[in-house]
């Protein structure tokens, strides 16, 4: 070029392209490294290189660190690259995509669109399920009516339908009743109504049976209905905090990031100690700890996820109380009246996922299938104040922008 501003100096897109060529996993790994180390702006060039390695469903997962982003022009590389891997694991990727809360109604369009390419008769059961889904909210628009009519077209069984003759997908009682138990469900991405729905159908076939059946899957469903919306709700603000640095540089000064064992030590005691959370059978410090070292040891380019129900807890408690004399409260502000009321949530989701890992590891036997209604209350709990936390949130952020203006 005759000026700079278009010059490789560090040689990027060579190797970029280098990588490319090789077509190999590492390269794939390589690549995810050096998105994760840009800029955003440059990162679409990263994803469409990841979108290049086709059939290969590790690129897959290497896209699947951008699938709840915000940004619109991140958003559609996300899309164009999975729909150049090709794979059925990318299709049931941009299938779950489409029910997203960061997804917009020309995304939805650009995703089905992608879809007709893909080998359909592996994903009807994803695809029937996005399409009852859509079929289910209240007065469609017209660009909704488009959606269910190309998801339809890929449904073997069925002909292409027109306007007035979609397919009709029903899903029994099992929405009508968690309908009815609680009120935010309508409101829930694809994705967790999904959990949710199969939670219930396996609830309600056990109750059908006479049969000696394994309870443990439909804890394990409501499980996963709260840990993605957990994800949903909170995983790109804890991010955007990670990557600021603040709290690597507050959790060095306690211990965690030389290491110093008996300052670490001193802080677990202290945080297990605390009201309400000295009343949770096994609190894990090791679970605690292990967390504490992964923040401080994030780097540009490394990977970081707060993975279950246990690890955001552990990071509200850690960040999101308004005392502390560790010096690390409000870093993380969710909108609790009192720290009291962030502890019982904080042990409300500590003592399920213990119970889910006990139900998964070593089974539920039949004859507690009642105390399934239970568990069944403890989910739409936490699923509600996750509601009411973002709500909070949304609130305080228009006062603030009304303030700004």
């Amino acid at each position: 070029s005759e000026d700079s501003k278009y010059s490789d100096p560090k040689g990027v897109w060579a190797q970029l392209e280098k990588l490319v060529q090789l077509g190999d996993d590492g390269s794939l790994k390589k690549i995810a490294e050096m998105a994760r180390e840009s800029s955003r702006v440059y990162i679409p060039c990263f994803l469409n290189a990841i979108g290049q390695f086709k059939g290969n469903d590790q690129a897959v997962l290497k896209l699947l660190d951008y699938i709840r982003v915000e940004e619109e022009y991140l958003i559609k590389s996300v899309i164009g690259s999975l729909s150049s891997v090709g794979t059925v694991r990318a299709g049931g990727e941009l299938i779950a995509m489409l029910q997203r809360p960061n997804i917009s109604r020309d995304h939805q369009l650009f995703i089905a669109s992608a879809l007709k390419d893909f080998d359909h008769s592996k994903m009807q059961s994803e695809i029937s399920s996005v399409i009852l889904d859509f079929q289910a909210k209240p007065e469609p628009s017209d660009d909704t009516v488009e959606i269910i009519e190309t998801l339809s077209s890929f449904i073997v069984s069925q002909p292409n339908p027109s306007s007035s003759d979609v397919v009709k997908i029903t899903s029994g009682d099992s929405d009508q009743k968690l309908q009815d138990a609680y009120k935010g469900f309508e409101n829930l991405s694809g994705e967790v109504r999904r959990a949710l729905r199969t939670g219930m159908f396996f609830h309600q076939e056990v109750k059908k049976s006479d049969a000696s059946i394994d309870l443990s899957p439909v804890i394990d469903m409501q499980y996963k209905a709260i840990e993605l919306y957990l994800r949903e709700a909170f995983e790109r603000r804890c991010m955007k905090l990670v990557k600021s640095g603040v709290l690597q540089r507050k959790l060095d000064i306690i211990g965690y990031a030389r290491p110093i064992p008996a300052k670490m030590s001193q802080f677990e005691n202290y945080m297990s100690s605390l009201p309400e959370i000295n009343k949770i059978p096994f609190f894990s410090k090791f679970k605690l700890r292990k967390m504490l070292r992964a923040l401080c040891q994030y780097k540009p380019g490394k990977r970081f996820t707060l993975d279950g129900l246990k690890a955001f807890a552990l990071f509200f408690l850690c960040f999101s109380r308004s005392e502390c004399k560790y010096g690390l409260s409000n870093l993380f502000p969710l909108g609790f009246a009192t720290d009291k009321d962030l502890h019982l949530f904080v042990c409300e989701l500590h003592r399920f996922q213990d119970f889910r890992n006990r139900a998964v590891h070593e089974g539920l036997p039949p004859d507690v299938v009642q105390e399934i209604d239970q568990t069944w209350q403890t989910t739409f709990s936490a699923l509600s104040e996750v509601d009411r936390l973002l709500m909070i949130e949304k609130h305080m952020k228009q006062m603030a922008q009304a303030k700004g203006a």
